[in-house]
């Protein structure tokens, strides 16, 4: 943030403090690192998207759709079948993946360009945390623009779309390619 822009309007800032992301270090000690199966995997591949649907909910109410959650899931599988030098990782953050339907799930699991981390409490996880993976990854994809994973993949200088169908837009539609459509996903 510019010093000059904080409280313009009035008042006297004696001292400034510049603090880092509050989230940016949340790896914890019992944490052993990104799994030895998703090394192989990066090994693989030239470019890796990261897929962090948010929360979906059958039962509840929740921002993003069950059906969104499965669009997006055909579109990379049309984006990696276009391009086979890329590997998806689905990074569940409370189950989400198990909402889908089936034949979506046999999809990606019948898929080397799929790659996904289960999980219903990430705090839980021995390996492959996301703070772990994302400096791993060429592209953050989310579905919500309210999502701290922005800010975590922006601390790590690693780009981020997020996609937005049902809401209305957030400030990120503002920067070219930040906030898009699904259908405008492979123009990103």
């Amino acid at each position: 943030i510019d010093k000059k822009s904080i409280n313009i309007y009035g008042g006297e800032i004696k001292n400034f403090f510049q603090v880092p992301f509050f989230r940016k270090d949340l790896i914890k000690n019992k944490n052993n690192g990104i799994s030895n199966e998703l090394k192989r995997y990066l090994k693989e591949f030239d470019k890796v998207i990261l897929f962090a649907p948010s929360k979906i909910n059958k039962k509840q109410f929740k921002p993003i759709s069950l059906e969104l959650v499965e669009k997006t899931i055909l579109v990379l599988n049309k984006i990696v079948n276009e391009n086979r030098n890329i590997l998806v990782i689905i990074k569940e953050k409370k189950g989400e993946l198990e909402y889908i339907n089936n034949n979506l799930k046999m999809l990606i699991l019948n898929s080397k360009n799929f790659y996904t981390i289960s999980s219903k409490n990430p705090k839980l996880l021995e390996n492959n945390q996301f703070e772990e993976i994302i400096p791993e990854c060429n592209l953050l994809l989310t579905l919500t623009s309210t999502s701290t994973t922005i800010l975590q993949s922006l601390d790590k200088n690693i780009p981020f779309v997020t996609i937005n169908e049902d809401h209305p837009k957030s400030f990120y539609k503002q920067y070219e390619n930040c906030e898009v459509d699904l259908k405008n996903i492979n123009e990103v």
